[in-house]
Parts: structure tokens; C-alpha cells; sequence
């Protein structure tokens, strides 16, 4: 599994799609419980289950979709959340307002959207959706437009800690003036709007009005209903976690019974149940591409992931973290990180990395160079003229030097005024390609004087520490970008919010700021109005160096062939979940 930062909407129909990136069964009857290989081998509830359909000629319902993450999640609560891994549950169970064409990455109201259309007024500014009817919560309760206006209105609240609350920067008012209507009214045109109002609605009926009881609410971690495919089961920390067949979801009801998530740290332990049956999914690493590809039961994947893999460089001091700005708006100057708060230093650790010996050597081919901050697929905003540091060493010294870090004593190490040159760097423990990249990085930062003390830790603690800003450097990636170029919360100062914000490397620079609005408020939202905005961000960026990118993502998944009905996409892989059906139940042909 690759474990991810995702930011964005987060709608049933997006999450869907980013499944595939974050996890990898054997068939079991209902009521689920984890797979082992002994429960596989004995199949008797599936034997059972496929009787009744057998006569009739219909697809026969059972088994088990079961997959593999090497980390556990945080919680399911679709406003706080803000990892890849919690996104599973989340979106087989929270509904939201628009999905994502699996095709296109284009915004939809198919694909499981709540809203059948929407209509935008002359000025740009107000959004009005109308939603399907006679869809519930798993419960009974409706499903309406006044979920969607709580959900939104508990991110704005001050009783929330939400890290979404960057999609309240750009909206004015959100109504709700029948059950079936969602009004959206933006303070300004925003070209990316639609971007802002497709998060996972929570059951507005479960909850304290007030949103008093948002944060500690028992269904952050066992959520009671479901408007989704799968209603929750349970959760056994470090263990797995389990959905099963909603039988009123409003598509369909699922084929499957259900599916299992389990929790196996170890790489190796999980390419090895990809290979015994064990899981039906796994995105494997680029090493064991070769190992997948000669099993014949199982079916290759491979696209270009909305994401790239990048080193976080925390530009002010871990010992006195701020936010980027007050609440009235105002800059807050921020105390610089005593070695990486000096751009020379950072621009020398970015020369003295060989980015095409990372894709060859370590990524085997499975990844492709960036220069900034923009996908190279959003073609009419990449600047493609904007390319990765160069690799030179002697460049890397000499900008160390100019910064007055020298090695005076001959021990490898440099210093400046009595302070060795140490920093440390993280990255998530159990995926084997970031930690060679780590040891890469490591060697590499040594032969220009700089020790670093690498570290692959938990997941959920490498999380904690960003969000804490107590770091030196990270190494990660971010999924589920989007088509549109605006990645204002990685780098605007007013989302470096200790705790929750996206902007955790503390990159503050009021230029930036203006600009990251600038590219999406621009009139009429052409792209070739839009786009000299966005490459003058992306310069900008590669010249500060808050992040260092180290390859866009190229994602290989391996599934097993007998789930039919899979159709994955570049821009989804469980779109048509609730399709899937295996074959080894069905009744065979007649003669």
C-alpha cells in the first residue's frame, strides 16, 4: 500500500476512485469476520449463498472483496480525516453532493452524487443544486439537503477542528431551502468551486446542532449508518476493519457480502497474501511489480496517480511552532528553522539529489520527474520549461558554504557557530520504496557535509508530527489533486495552522498568497487566462524550495481475475464497486 495525504473533495464518488492507491480475500458469508486461509479453503457459505440464484439465472451474490494496508486508520469522520487509509470507510459510507467521471476526472452527478443537476447563476457566484429524492441513511432517516448544510456548517465552526476548512475561504453562505435543494453562494468567482462542495456529508440527525459533539462523537470510529454501498462493522485497531452489504443502497445493493481492510505492516507479508489469495488487491511496490505479473490469477493496473512523492522542509523552528497568521488575518513573522530556514541550504539539499537515478534505481521506471508544483497532465497550467534541480554536488557545496556552513574540523560534518549541521528526516514505516528513498537521501546529503538521522516511523505518529510542525524534513505524497491546478492549502500562510493545517512545512510568502487567488478568481476562468498565473506559482515554488519533488507517482495495482465486472479507470478503480461479483460462484454453464 502507498500510504497518502489526500486534500480536495472527498465525495463517495472521489474516494472510490482513490481506493485503488491506498489498499490490496478469500469469500466468507455474512456475517463477516477477517479471512484466513482456512476459512477460504472451506467456501460452505458460499455454497449455500449460491443456490438460490442459480435457478433463477441471476448474478449470485457472496464473497469477500479483502485488502491490504500497511497502516491503520485515524478515523472516519469525513471533515477530519486527512489520511488515505481512513478514506476507505469513508467513502463506502458518507455520500456527497458530486463525484468524479472515472474517465475524465471531470465533476459529475453521477457516479453516486447526491445531486441529479445543478445550474449556476449569471454572475458566477451562487451554485444551486437540486438533489436526488427518496434516498436515506441506512437508518431510514432522509438523506437531504440538511446534512449537507450541517456538515458544512460544523467545518466553519470554532468547535471543530477541521483540516478542510479552507473550503469556507471562498464561500459565502450555504442554504438549504427545501429538502431537496443545497444553495452555495461564493464571495467571489471561483474557477475551482465545484472543487469546495464535494465532501462526505455527515447524518446531520446523529448530531448535537451546536456541533459540540463533532469531535468526540463514537462514530468517528464505528459510524452507526450509511448512505453508501457498505454499512460499517467494526474496527480492530492494527488489525482490520470491516463494511458490509448495505441492502437499501439506492444504486444497488452489492453482489459482494462485503469487503475487509486488514492492517499487515510488512510489504513483503502482504505481496506474499496477494500471491496466496488471501487479498484480492494490493498496489505493489515497484519491486515486486515482476513477482505480481507471474501469477495468472491476477490482473495488472497500471496508470499515472493524481499525486506526486515529495520531501516536506519545515521552514521555521520545531521548538516554537505558529500559525501563518492571526485571526484577523495578519502575517504572523515566523521564527526560522535554524538550519532549513535558509532557502541556499534548502536549494543545496534539493542540487545534491539525482531524481532519474531515484526512478530508475529505486522506482524502476514507475515514475516520472517534476520540476513544481503542478501535474504535468493539467497541460494547459504545467509549465513544462521548469525542471528538477540539477544534480551537482559541487553546487550543493558551494551554496552551503555561501550560507556559512563549513566543515572546519575535517570530520565530514559541517557547522556554523558551534552547531553541527544535523536534521533529521521521516517517512512512514512498512513502504520499503520510501525507505530506500530515505536511505538515498541519507547518503547523499552526508557527501555535502549534512547528517541526516533517517527515521521510518508509524504512519499515524508521522502524521501527528506534521500536523505538530515538530519535524526537520518528511518524506511523502500527496493523491487525489484534481484536474484544476489550485493547490492553495499546501502553500497560502492562512492554512499553517499548527495542528491542522496543510501548509505544515510553515511556507509563508505574501507574493504566493495573492497570486494562489489570483489563479483562481480570474474572470470568465479561461485556461489560457489562468495559466501564466499558475506558471508564475510554479517558479516560484521550485525557487523557494518548501518542498523538494521527487517524482510524479505512477501506481501499479494487481487484483484477482475472479472479481468480474472490475472496469478500473485512470481517474477511479471502484467506481461500479457495488458491480463486482465473482465468478467462482455463479453456476457453471450447461453442457
Amino acid at each position: 500500500m502507498s500510504q497518502q495525504r489526500t486534500r480536495k473533495f472527498l465525495s463517495l464518488g472521489v474516494l472510490l476512485a482513490m481506493l485503488a492507491v491506498v489498499v490490496a480475500g478469500c469469500a466468507q458469508p455474512v456475517p463477516l469476520a477477517p479471512a484466513t486461509p482456512a476459512a477460504a479453503a472451506s467456501g460452505s457459505g458460499e455454497a449455500a449463498a449460491g443456490t438460490a440464484g442459480a435457478a433463477s439465472g441471476e448474478i449470485v451474490n457472496g464473497g469477500t472483496w479483502t485488502e491490504a494496508s500497511g497502516s491503520d486508520a485515524s478515523n472516519f469522520n469525513p471533515i477530519l480525516y486527512d489520511d488515505s487509509v481512513s478514506s476507505v470507510v469513508v467513502g463506502y459510507v458518507y455520500p456527497g453532493l458530486i463525484a468524479t467521471d472515472p474517465k475524465t476526472g471531470q465533476f459529475t452527478s453521477d457516479f453516486g452524487a447526491m445531486a441529479e443537476s445543478w445550474t449556476v447563476s449569471e454572475d458566477g457566484l451562487t451554485y444551486t443544486f437540486k438533489l436526488r429524492d427518496g434516498i436515506t441513511w441506512s437508518d431510514g432517516d432522509p438523506v437531504d439537503s440538511a446534512d449537507f448544510k450541517f456538515t458544512y456548517d460544523a467545518i466553519n465552526s470554532d468547535k471543530v477542528e477541521s483540516p478542510r476548512k479552507y473550503v469556507w475561504e471562498g464561500i459565502e453562505s450555504v442554504e438549504a431551502p427545501d429538502p431537496q435543494t443545497v444553495v452555495v453562494k461564493f464571495k467571489q468567482v471561483k474557477c475551482d468551486a465545484l472543487g469546495d462542495v464535494g465532501l462526505g456529508w455527515l447524518p446531520s440527525h446523529l448530531y448535537k446542532a451546536d456541533f459540540s459533539d463533532v469531535m468526540t462523537s463514537p462514530d468517528n470510529e464505528a459510524p452507526r449508518v450509511s448512505a453508501g454501498p457498505f454499512t460499517f462493522q467494526s474496527w480492530t485497531r492494527d488489525d482490520n476493519f470491516i463494511v458490509v452489504r448495505n441492502e437499501n443502497y439506492w444504486e444497488g445493493a452489492p453482489h459482494m457480502d462485503g469487503s475487509i481492510t486488514r492492517i499487515v505492516p510488512d510489504a513483503g507479508a502482504r505481496i506474499a497474501q496477494l500471491q496466496s489469495g488471501e487479498i484480492d488487491f494490493l498496489e505493489v511496490q515497484p519491486n515486486q511489480i515482476a513477482t505480481a505479473e507471474q501469477d495468472p490469477d491476477l490482473a495488472r493496473f497500471q496508470y499515472n496517480d493524481d499525486g506526486y512523492n515529495y520531501i516536506g522542509i519545515n521552514l521555521a523552528n520545531p521548538a516554537n511552532p505558529q500559525n501563518g497568521q492571526d485571526e484577523n488575518g495578519k502575517l504572523i513573522p515566523q521564527d526560522p528553522h535554524p538550519i532549513l530556514g535558509d532557502v541556499r541550504v534548502r536549494q543545496a539539499i534539493a542540487h545534491a539529489i539525482d531524481y532519474q537515478s531515484i526512478i530508475d534505481n529505486i522506482l524502476l521506471g514507475q515514475g516520472y520527474s517534476m520540476g513544481a508544483n503542478v501535474l504535468p497532465t493539467i497541460e494547459w497550467a504545467a509549465d513544462k520549461d521548469i525542471k528538477p534541480y540539477t544534480y551537482d554536488l559541487d553546487a550543493a557545496k558551494s551554496l552551503l558554504e555561501e550560507a556559512g556552513w563549513v566543515d572546519s574540523n575535517g570530520d565530514g560534518i559541517r557547522e556554523k557557530d558551534g552547531k553541527e549541521m544535523k536534521i533529521s528526516l521521516m517517512t512512514n514505516a512498512g513502504n520499503t520504496t520510501r525507505e530506500d528513498i530515505g536511505v538515498y537521501v541519507q547518503n547523499q546529503l552526508k557527501q555535502i557535509g549534512i547528517d541526516v538521522d533517517f527515521q521510518a516511523i508509524d504512519f499515524g505518529t508521522l502524521l501527528d508530527r506534521m500536523d505538530a510542525q515538530d519535524y526537520d524534513m518528511y518524506l511523502l505524497g500527496w493523491t487525489g489533486l484534481g484536474s484544476d491546478p489550485n493547490d492553495e492549502p499546501f502553500w497560502s500562510s492562512k492554512f499553517d495552522v499548527v495542528g491542522s493545517g496543510f501548509n505544515n512545512v510553515s511556507y509563508q510568502n505574501e507574493k504566493i498568497d495573492k497570486l494562489l487567488v489570483d489563479g483562481y478568481t480570474v474572470p470568465g476562468c479561461k485556461p489560457e487566462d489562468r495559466a501564466p498565473i499558475y506558471k508564475e506559482i510554479q517558479q516560484i515554488i521550485h525557487d523557494d524550495v518548501p518542498y523538494i519533488f521527487l517524482n510524479g507517482r505512477v501506481s501499479n495495482a494487481f487484483y484477482n481475475k475472479d472479481w468480474q465486472n472490475i472496469d478500473p479507470q485512470t481517474w477511479s478503480f471502484k467506481y461500479n464497486m457495488h458491480n463486482w461479483y465473482k465468478q467462482s460462484l455463479q453456476p457453471a454453464a450447461a453442457p
